[in-house]
């Protein structure tokens, strides 16, 4: 940047880009050497997170034969996920779908 403008990188902005990015595994026992002291080193901390969380969620889903709406049980994340049939045809019995929303109307 400095051999390009004439302006050296700003001190503040180098330190929170390095913090967001020592931060954003969240917690020590995740391997991140800090944990989140910023707002943007926390929203990025999440959003990785979340990342690898729906992942993990759509790995699993393509693991699984493709009959139902249910995947079996997945241990890492200790549930079921629901893969609703969007295009139509058979689905699984009713009792293995969920509830239906309660009506609002009496």
């Amino acid at each position: 940047l400095e051999q390009r403008t004439g302006r050296a990188f700003p001190e503040r902005l180098r330190w929170l880009l390095e913090h967001i990015i020592l931060s954003h595994h969240g917690q020590y026992e995740f391997g991140s050497p800090k944990l989140p002291a910023t707002p943007e080193a926390i929203a990025v901390h999440h959003l990785d997170n979340l990342d690898a969380k729906v992942t993990m969620f759509l790995n699993e889903i393509d693991k699984e034969p493709s009959n139902g709406n249910w995947t079996g049980f997945i241990r890492s994340l200790n549930t079921k996920v629901f893969r609703p049939n969007v295009a139509g045809g058979p689905t699984e019995p009713a009792s293995e779908d969920p509830a239906p929303a309660p009506s609002v109307v009496p």
